[in-house]
Order: C-alpha cells, then structure tokens, then sequence
C-alpha cells in the first residue's frame, strides 16, 4: 500500500513539475510578446524601463556613486534610446552597440568561469534580424547572465569561511593593493 502511494506521489510530482514547465513557456512567450507589441506600437517608455532596470541590476553590483557606477550609468544612457525609438531612428546598428556594450559590462562582472557562456548568450542575441528578433533576446539573455551574478555572489558569500574562498579573496584584495 505504501508503495503504491509513493509511486502516486512520484505521478503527481512529475505531473506537477510538467505544469509548472508548461506555465513557465507560455510567461516567457507573453513577456516576449509584450515586448514585440511594445516595439510595434514605439512604446519607448516601456522599452527604456526594461533597459533601466538592466542597467540598475548592474548598478546594484557596484559602490554606490563610484567610477564604475557613473560610468555604467552613462553607459546606458536611457533617453538617448527612447529618442531613438520615438524618432523611429533605432537601427540595428544601435541595438548591436547596445548588445556588445552590456555583454561587455556583464564579462566585467561575473566570475570568470562564466564567461563562454556569456559570449554565447551574446552570439544568440545577435543572429536577430531586427528590433523585434534582437530586443526580447537581448532582454531574456541579460536577465539570465544577471541571474548567475546574483546565484555566484550568493555562493561566494555562503562559502566565505571556505578555505579556497579566503585564499581567493585574499588575492583579489592583493591585486588592488590592500593587504590583511
């Protein structure tokens, strides 16, 4: 009887996971829809806060006001892209900019190991053929290299009394000058 109710509760589990799949596909489409319907329309004040936040996310990994800060901010200069998409000036060639830029900001920032495939998530983005291919990519690709940011810093932080982590720390505080 036992097992019969495991082997009901394993069912039920993989059932539930494969909705839980099935839900998770259709968000991601209507996010990407939405983000399609937003480009149609030159709803560039959606746009521009979808790009914010990427650049905030960024923002969040750096000292407040700080050199890196600045110039992330100024990297993304938010409202020189909504006049881009309000004057119907926003070609290709500034979406790529955008996508080598940001890639380049998030290869700056992440743990290192991470880096091919972040190049292939930048690869990915840049076979679109325009806004509507390169922009719901472009927005999906950062989120998921932000996400492992945040997943290795959380590591890093969980781990910090690791022996290997105190050695590595200690390097990285020996490469800017401070020594312990």
């Amino acid at each position: 009887m036992e097992k019969k109710n495991e082997e009901n509760n394993d069912k039920m589990e993989k059932q539930i996971d494969a909705i839980n799949k099935q839900i998770e596909t259709q968000m991601h489409f209507a996010y990407n829809d939405t983000i399609r319907v937003a480009l149609d329309n030159c709803d560039y004040e959606f746009i521009g806060k979808l790009y914010a936040e990427i650049r905030d996310s960024l923002c969040n990994f750096v000292k407040k006001d700080g050199k890196t800060y600045l110039k992330i901010v100024s990297d993304f200069d938010v409202d020189f892209l909504k006049e881009l998409m309000k004057n119907k000036q926003l070609s290709n060639d500034h979406l790529h900019g955008v996508v080598h830029m940001t890639f380049g900001w998030v290869l700056k920032m992440q743990a290192p190991f991470r880096d091919t495939e972040t190049e292939a998530s930048k690869n990915r983005v840049l076979l679109g053929i325009d806004a509507e291919d390169i922009v719901p990519s472009y927005i999906n690709e950062v989120h998921k290299c932000l996400n492992f940011i945040e997943h290795d810093i959380q590591e890093l932080v969980e781990n910090r009394d690791h022996p290997v982590v105190k050695t590595m720390l200690q390097r990285g505080l020996e490469c800017k000058g401070i020594k312990k």
